[in-house]
């Protein structure tokens, strides 16, 4: 089969919060169940250019033979700007 790589997402960190918590990722009512997706905080598809997206690309596909996955996978990947 072949792969297909869908757009990159860019999420906005800071130095008070430099990782994705559940908080950052879903809204839950008093029971904890998750009732929607948080919103804002990212942009899709990310402002990266056509050499970085090739590296990223190339980087899923190689975990992804790796791992033996089959169906999907997901990276997380941090790009320093420098």
């Amino acid at each position: 089969g072949s792969f297909q790589m869908l757009p990159c997402i860019e999420y906005f960190l800071t130095q008070d919060s430099p990782i994705r918590t559940p908080e950052h990722k879903l809204v839950t009512d008093a029971r904890g169940v998750p009732t929607t997706a948080v919103t804002g905080g990212r942009k899709c598809p990310a402002d990266i250019d056509v050499v970085l997206a090739k590296k990223l690309q190339n980087l899923a596909v190689k975990s992804h033979t790796a791992l033996g996955c089959r169906d999907y996978s997901i990276d997380d990947v941090r790009v320093d700007p420098q």
